[in-house]
């Protein structure tokens, strides 16, 4: 009877885990001015939108940020990026979150203190109830992020994917991501829209072999303990 429940638990074990750790990947377009705010003067491509923000999980633990601008105009510019996290089931600490700078344009600050506490510089409530804070270069130079430009971050963490962002601020704007460009006129932007895609993510070793150590005990019974 104890093998039987232990050969169940382990094919359990296995098919949760690889069901369960197949997150998704999300892609916001921002492509929606905020209510108030001026519309900027770059075209707008809705195939190609102001701002489009990639989350990947890259294994449980580590997601990539992929911030990828589309700015006709050369006067405008990125000078913030507000991203949200998870509040509930998990609750995540924005301080418990390490950036790595990857490529592309470097943020010259990253705020993320705790929940609901940051805020695009413009937009009054509509824009505050962010988590998380990007500030870019205002002046000419190589972190200038303006058009065309990609910009990658890895976000680390125990147990985080790419699901945990997908949450919106609490200041009114009904918003996952929240941007701001700068240059001709200050617009606040969000996003208008995502779209989540299925991706398998690997699965740690140690993961692994949790299910075949469970197997392993069935063998160990029938051979040591009859």
């Amino acid at each position: 009877m104890k093998k039987c429940i232990i050969l169940t638990l382990a094919i359990l074990f296995i098919v949760a885990f690889a069901v369960n750790h197949a997150k998704a990947s999300y892609t916001y377009y921002l492509s929606t001015v905020i209510p108030g705010s001026y519309t900027p003067k770059s075209a707008l491509d809705l195939s190609h939108p102001w701002l489009t923000v990639d989350f990947t999980t890259v294994s449980i633990g580590k997601v990539q940020l992929a911030l990828t601008s589309n700015l006709s105009n050369a006067l405008e510019f990125i000078s913030e990026v507000a991203l949200n996290v998870s509040n509930v089931n998990p609750k995540i600490e924005p301080s418990d979150l390490t950036f790595t700078y990857l490529s592309g344009p470097m943020a010259t600050s990253i705020l993320k203190t705790s929940q609901d506490k940051q805020k695009l510089n413009g937009g009054g409530n509509l824009t505050k109830g962010f988590d998380i804070l990007l500030t870019f270069q205002t002046g000419n130079g190589v972190n200038r992020f303006d058009g065309t430009d990609i910009t990658k971050y890895n976000i680390t963490k125990t147990g985080l994917v790419a699901e945990d962002f997908n949450f919106q601020n609490t200041g009114g704007a009904n918003a996952t991501i929240g941007n701001k460009i700068q240059g001709i006129n200050s617009c606040e932007i969000k996003d208008t829209l995502y779209t989540p895609v299925n991706t398998p993510v690997p699965i740690s070793g140690a993961a692994w072999l949790l299910g075949p150590g469970l197997l392993s005990l069935v063998g160990f019974r029938k051979k040591y303990l009859g």
